[in-house]
């Protein structure tokens, strides 16, 4: 039997969009606003960022630029990096 953690981390990778988004973080950090052409509902992108961020797949990066200018970039932890290869097994089978 698996541990939550690893059935909860298993469930997250198998959600809708979550495999595409892994994906696109793969190579480089991006902003919101750059994911948002993965997933149709800006609601549905925002509560997959937390949920990954809570498993500990992703990081959110908040740069400050000039004056009130605010960037946020999502990067992949280590271990968003190794669930990249099951969740795309997760899509072979669906």
């Amino acid at each position: 039997m698996l541990g939550n953690n690893k059935w909860r981390l298993l469930q997250e990778i198998s959600r809708l969009y979550v495999p595409d988004i892994l994906e696109a973080l793969q190579n480089k950090p991006m902003r919101f606003t750059d994911l948002k052409k993965i997933c149709k509902s800006q609601k549905t992108l925002t509560q997959r960022l937390h949920s990954l961020e809570d498993c500990g797949m992703v990081t959110t990066e908040v740069h400050k630029e000039k004056k009130q200018k605010v960037t946020v970039l999502y990067t992949l932890t280590q271990k968003g990096k190794s669930a990249i290869e099951i969740a795309q097994n997760v899509t072979k089978l669906s």
